[in-house]
């Protein structure tokens, strides 16, 4: 009888203690709970500080909790934190390596932190930080799409076509496949349709007008990008001397860019650039361009150029030239017989 009343005295402290136990858990649990949804009312009322501190409150409770530390994240990213909340992440990561939520918060940071250095037009550190958030998440295909998103939105298609190539070699998805095949298409269909002449701050480059401006010759495509074709240089043979770029033309098919300079005291220099290539070379010299649009000497270039007589003196007259500055044909001095051309 005493045996019986000793088991079964056992018995109701076993349960006691377990039911203790399992309400310590509840309470535990119930306390974790209420503060990660408080930490989570006050990111949406924009209310970081207290969001930590209710973020915190969690985790003295249940120091492994991942949702917290995520939380605490989330409140370092909305007021640009981006270092603590970086630690944070990667903390989350340590202590629980199986759980994808702060590796998936981290890329996102990473990808956000490369749109605002964009923004700011400090590309190579945009660079770093999306080849970041790719070591982290390199067989994930959005990852790819939303870095290639990030470059489109700034007119950089060639880099956004890069970095899907990327993903499709390591992911073979068909969404990066079919935006790939959109994107290069883009590229395809391609065309200058504007130039801008932009002063630097380098030094003058002398000429034979004195000095002259040093600038550059941009072009601007359809879909959106800007890229440098002709940068001004100074070199000891005028004819490889570029100084103060201006009147930028292009050529029919699109391919190329005529564009005059100063030179020497009496004349501009006449350059043409490759706008694939961005291969420079001198035509001519002339103090007017001009590229004919239509008829028999379609493409060809009208130009004036300073000549001397043998007898003595200078003349300014009109001439039709090849792309080499070879002379087609004399069209005299009168401005008005251009207008056929």
């Amino acid at each position: 009888m005493k045996n019986r009343v000793i088991f079964f005295a056992s018995i109701i402290i076993l349960i006691m203690v377990l039911g203790g136990i399992l309400s310590a858990k509840y309470i535990k649990a119930e306390e974790t709970k209420d503060s990660i949804k408080l930490g989570n009312k006050y990111l949406q009322e924009g209310k970081y500080e207290e969001a930590i501190l209710a973020f915190q409150k969690a985790i003295q409770v249940d120091k492994k909790n991942i949702d917290a530390r995520v939380g605490i994240a989330k409140a370092y990213i909305s007021s640009k934190q981006y270092d603590k909340a970086e630690d944070v992440l990667k903390e989350a990561m340590d202590v629980d390596t199986k759980n994808p939520k702060p590796r998936g918060e981290l890329v996102k940071l990473y990808i956000l932190q490369g749109k605002e250095y964009l923004a700011a037009q400090k590309y190579e550190e945009a660079q770093n930080s999306f080849n970041k958030a790719v070591e982290l998440s390199k067989y994930n295909p959005l990852t790819y799409l939303d870095i290639s998103e990030n470059y489109v939105s700034i007119h950089q298609v060639d880099k956004a076509v890069k970095i899907l190539g990327i993903g499709y070699r390591e992911t073979k998805d068909e969404k990066i496949k079919k935006r790939l095949e959109e994107l290069n298409e883009k590229i395809r269909k391609r065309e200058p349709v504007s130039f801008m002449l932009n002063n630097t701050n380098k030094p003058p480059i002398g000429t034979g007008l004195g000095e002259a401006i040093n600038n550059e010759l941009w072009v601007k495509y359809s879909d959106g990008k800007e890229e440098l074709l002709v940068a001004s240089r100074d070199d000891e043979d005028m004819k490889n001397r570029i100084a103060e770029i201006h009147d930028p033309q292009l050529t029919l098919d699109k391919k190329k860019v005529y564009f005059r300079c100063l030179a020497a005291a009496v004349s501009d220099a006449i350059h043409v650039v490759d706008i694939e290539t961005k291969n420079v070379h001198f035509v001519c010299y002339g103090n007017y361009l001009k590229v004919i649009q239509k008829g028999e000497y379609c493409g060809k270039l009208i130009v004036n150029q300073h000549r001397y007589y043998n007898e003595g003196g200078a003349y300014d007259h009109f001439y039709i030239v090849n792309e080499q500055g070879v002379e087609i044909k004399y069209l005299g001095e009168n401005v008005e017989d251009l207008n056929q051309y």
